[in-house]
């Protein structure tokens, strides 16, 4: 297999059906989704409550670094659970490496499934048409759950 040669094809393939614009975007979510696959945790304690940390920070900062957020922001969104009530914000830290991991897939699924709704959005504006007989229907396996 010719990785080169693949990703030439890709990039054609997203400018012939009208993602020029959304390339880089796309690739750069595809990279943060990938680093944050790479992010694993350990258990410890913080201010005598059972917590977690990131092992590997370099996968933590280029995913942050990608998505245009700050490492500690990521961190936390990753590493602790936030509830908001009507008058107060209560964040607690989760406490197994197994909530933090599903934490982390969570949010690898969650910009995945937009970025995949903005690839349709853009293949849909593309070939828009008045003529109700002509459609392009779109099954995302990998992503079918």
């Amino acid at each position: 297999i010719d990785d080169s040669e693949l990703y030439y094809e890709m990039d054609e393939a997203m400018a012939a059906v009208g993602l020029d614009g959304l390339k880089s975007e796309i690739y750069g979510i595809v990279a943060a989704i990938l680093h944050l696959g790479n992010i694993t945790f350990t258990k410890t304690k913080k201010k005598g409550q059972d917590a977690c940390t990131v092992d590997n920070k370099s996968a933590l900062s280029s995913a942050a670094s990608l998505l245009s957020v700050s490492e500690k922001a990521l961190e936390d969104a990753i590493t602790h659970r936030t509830r908001i009530t009507r008058t107060d914000t209560l964040k607690s830290p989760l406490v197994s490496v197994n909530e933090c991991d599903k934490s982390r897939d969570a949010l690898s699924k969650a910009l995945y499934a937009r970025m995949f709704q903005k690839v349709v959005d853009g293949i849909n504006d593309t070939i828009h048409t008045e003529n109700a007989e002509l459609s392009l229907g779109v099954l995302d396996i990998y992503g079918f759950e």
